[in-house]
């Protein structure tokens, strides 16, 4: 392949990462969320409870439009407001015990796959792969101000989901 194939089906790849990634597809049976809703979802999954200031910075959308997005899943019945025990005026946002168990069967779903792919790969293969996506990860990430330095602590999978697309995190 000549480089601008390469570059092509790279590109091809992305596409289909970023979906899968943006919206936790997976094999299970749960109703489909949308996209923002999901990227919520899994965020809180892997930091934990936080501000929605907080939570909205670490998604790239405004405090408005977090919102509405766990406005609508507290109304579902997949995140609560509680109250900090560490500072009792602040208010955090967390997952329901059901969709934290929702969500971690998706990333590790996720996880697994990721590992069987990597288990197919020869030691070297594997070594080149894994630094190949991080500069990839790097170089995109540069344009964006975003970088692996910036993922949540242990699994990166959010990070790598992006922001929900610009005025579509508050629509119903």
């Amino acid at each position: 392949m000549s480089d601008g194939e390469d570059v092509l089906e790279v590109l091809k790849a992305l596409v289909v990462l970023r979906r899968v990634l943006r919206t936790g597809a997976s094999g299970n049976t749960e109703p489909k969320l949308p996209v923002a809703q999901v990227q919520v979802l899994l965020h809180l999954a892997q930091s934990g409870p936080m501000t929605m200031g907080t939570l909205a910075r670490q998604l790239g959308v405004s405090c408005p439009a977090a919102t509405d997005l766990v406005a609508r899943l507290e109304t579902a019945g997949r995140v609560e407001r509680v109250m900090s025990t560490q500072d009792r005026r602040k208010v955090l946002v967390q997952l329901t015990p059901q969709a934290r168990q929702i969500a971690e069967g998706a990333l590790a779903e996720r996880r697994e796959k990721v590992a069987s792919v990597l288990r197919q790969l020869p030691s070297p293969e594997r070594a080149g792969f894994v630094r190949g996506i991080q500069m990839l990860a790097h170089a995109l990430g540069a344009d964006t101000g975003t970088s692996l330095a910036h993922a949540p602590p242990g699994t990166p999978e959010t990070a790598l989901a992006g922001p929900p697309p610009q005025g579509r995190a508050h629509r119903r």
